[in-house]
């Protein structure tokens, strides 16, 4: 009996240094962040995000987040600030949460605002819409962690206007570890 009391306290030990413990019926998810290389004068891309949310199949559109109910998911509701020059083949936590078990559609997140550093001149960046909605089946399994990775393209994302100032228009990937380890499938916003 006392061995069983001792592997029990040893388990819950480990999994508790580990981070793994998630709410009983759900599943986990791992958003992170990085940007792919590329060749522009970009020096700097900063880029605030503010919320992101997941979307889970079938559910109204318009009811927003709340444990109990399907709908839109709150796995960030912070400002972070990333400099995506700085996140070229790195990869950041972006959020985490744990989730209903099913099949979600989007990620949904809100750019704040967005500042660039192009041959040494710092300009705030106009963003068109703050609202990014990204397309992507990823599954949630119940005791299981799933990770995505937000693959922002800065160097694609930045455009210089017709008055000579820049706006961002975020081209963003979203890759699934499965896809990272294996595939090279993705969507693009």
């Amino acid at each position: 009996m006392r061995n069983e009391l001792v592997l029990a306290v040893l388990v819950l030990g480990i999994v508790l240094a580990g981070g793994c413990i998630m709410e009983s019926g759900k599943g986990n998810l791992v958003l992170r962040i990085t940007d792919a290389p590329a060749g522009l004068d970009v020096e700097k891309a900063e880029v605030t995000i503010s919320n992101v949310e997941v979307h889970f199949e079938g559910a109204n559109a318009t009811n927003e987040s709340n444990a109990s109910v399907p709908g839109w998911s709150t796995v960030l509701n912070e400002t972070k600030t990333f400099d995506l020059i700085q996140l070229v083949n790195v990869t950041e936590l972006l959020g985490s949460a744990d989730l209903e078990p099913g099949k979600y559609t989007q990620v949904r997140l809100t750019v704040e605002s967005a500042v660039a550093v192009i041959n040494g001149t710092e300009y705030n960046l106009t963003v068109p819409s703050k609202a990014i909605h990204l397309v992507h089946e990823f599954e949630i399994v119940e005791g299981e962690t799933t990770t995505l990775t937000l693959d922002f393209n800065a160097q694609e994302s930045i455009h210089s206007t017709k008055d000579g100032e820049y706006a961002m228009k975020p081209v963003i990937k979203v890759i699934s570890e499965e896809e990272q380890t294996g595939g090279n499938a993705s969507e693009e916003a």
